[in-house]
């Protein structure tokens, strides 16, 4: 099976964006070439990828480097058999548009809903002049999706949605994308659950992954860090932003170690090492920094609770809008909870990597594709 992989990162630092859907693709990638499918990506936003090269890790790369014609002659030539769409924006249109009758799948991944909007354009810094907004908090339009479905299915071009959360995922669909889309399927994360997990560290550690942009509300987790001084805290991430409206760490206690961005191995090691992630967005769809966190056995506190895995394999500390600072009470009680509960946070680490690895895997990804592309699933 051929796959074309549409999104606008793949998980290159300096490259590309380095967010989810980035990890989406590349993963997804490699897990499609271990099963011996052909993974292709598809990259239809031209200043996303100017200067990459023609591939990826060996994967091929097609990209609108010189333009709509050129990139519509490529993407013919890569002949796929399917399109999996990471999440949608607009500028995937002209993939789909190009092949107007190749299966697509939608894999669901961060929708968000006009409430879901409103929470996070009202993210504030704090300490920030009160004119000052936030970057990285406008919304994208995802309502002209509603005419790509509506065209292929007039066209008779299969349409698949699938969500690796779909239980709680899939309702927030029809506001998203304007468009009922039917059975939203399981399409797993393909996390790395067959390697065994390194040692924990042995003096109490916390760790925070993910971007340092103003949504995630990373200035959350150094004041948590000013609570507990004996413990360490790991600032795992970097910003997409500068200059006003960004965050960058700054004045830090001595107990917060900034680790800047770290993939594969290196980020592995930080998470077997942690007692505990902390995630302080104001909003998530599934974020893939848990799943990876409960493959090393680590529980999980946060802000957030897609489809109540916080409070099945951690702590949820609830819902507070703005700049967050009303959560820390609740955050700093789960903290001590979990660091003061060595038996709670074995069992919870242990129980969260179970779940992992019986719905999260590489192979289970790719049955999933490979039963979507058939329509069969």
């Amino acid at each position: 099976m051929r796959v074309g992989i549409v999104s606008a990162e793949f998980l290159r630092p300096g490259v590309t964006r380095i967010g989810g859907f980035g990890w989406g693709a590349a993963h997804a990638a490699d897990a499609l070439r271990a099963a011996g499918d052909e993974p292709v990506f598809v990259c239809p936003d031209r200043e996303a990828l100017l200067g990459a090269p023609a591939a990826f890790d060996e994967v091929p790369l097609v990209a609108k480097r010189d333009g709509s014609l050129a990139f519509a002659r490529e993407l013919r030539r890569a002949r796929p058999d399917v399109l999996l769409s990471v999440d949608y924006r607009p500028s995937y249109d002209s993939v789909f548009r190009v092949l107007p009758r190749t299966p697509l799948v939608i894999w669901v991944r961060d929708p968000r809903t006009p409430d879901d909007v409103a929470a996070v354009a009202e993210v504030r810094i704090p300490g920030r002049p009160a004119g000052e907004l936030p970057q990285g908090l406008d919304a994208i339009d995802c309502t002209p999706l509603r005419s790509i479905v509506r065209r292929s299915r007039a066209l008779r071009r299969r349409v698949s949605f699938a969500s690796p959360a779909p239980d709680a995922l899939a309702p927030k669909a029809p506001a998203t994308y304007a468009v009922d889309p039917g059975r939203v399927s399981l399409l797993p994360n393909p996390i790395d659950v067959a390697r065994e997990p390194g040692p924990k560290a042995a003096a109490p550690r916390v760790a925070f992954l993910g971007r340092l942009d103003p949504c995630k509300r990373p200035w959350l987790f150094v004041e948590l860090a000013r609570s507990f001084p004996d413990v360490e805290f790991v600032l795992i991430g970097q910003s997409h932003f500068g200059g006003a409206g960004s965050w960058e760490p700054a004045d830090l206690p001595p107990n917060v170690r900034p680790a800047g961005n770290l993939a594969g191995q290196e980020k592995l090691r930080e998470l077997d090492a942690a007692w505990v992630l902390v995630n302080t967005s104001v909003h998530e769809g599934l974020p893939v920094s848990f799943q990876e966190a409960l493959a090393s056995r680590t529980p999980l506190l946060a802000c957030v609770d897609t489809e109540r895995v916080v409070s099945r394999f951690g702590i949820y500390a609830g819902s507070f809008a703005g700049d967050g600072l009303a959560a820390l009470p609740s955050l700093r009680a789960g903290l001590e909870q979990l660091l003061g509960d060595r038996r709670l946070h074995e069992r919870l680490g242990r129980e969260g990597q179970e779940w992992v690895r019986g719905r999260h895997t590489p192979e289970r990804f790719v049955a999933a594709l490979r039963a979507l592309a058939a329509g069969t699933a």
